[in-house]
């Protein structure tokens, strides 16, 4: 795959976009002191924990919302591709 393949692809974008919030979430458990189950209590879902630890959240609107309850302000930002034609 080129460099302008993968830039093109929404999987490139979409996965980067799931492991930051992995991130954030992994980020927030250590610092409370917390495990994947405790994320509950937040009022976020079993099943969007389990997509959330295997860093298959995809941005849409659970994605936003755990990003919320996280405390973090998800920002959707595009730019323009300077190797598109």
């Amino acid at each position: 795959m080129t460099r302008k393949e993968l830039l093109e692809s929404p999987n490139y974008w979409l996965s980067g976009a799931a492991l930051d919030l992995y991130r954030v979430a992994t980020e927030y458990l250590t610092e409370n002191n917390l495990r994947w189950s405790d994320l509950e209590h937040l009022g976020i879902s079993k099943k969007t924990i389990k997509l959330l630890k295997d860093g298959d959240l995809l941005p849409g609107s659970d994605y936003y919302d755990v990003a919320c309850r996280l405390g973090y302000q998800p920002i959707l930002e595009l730019k323009k591709n300077k190797e598109a034609p």
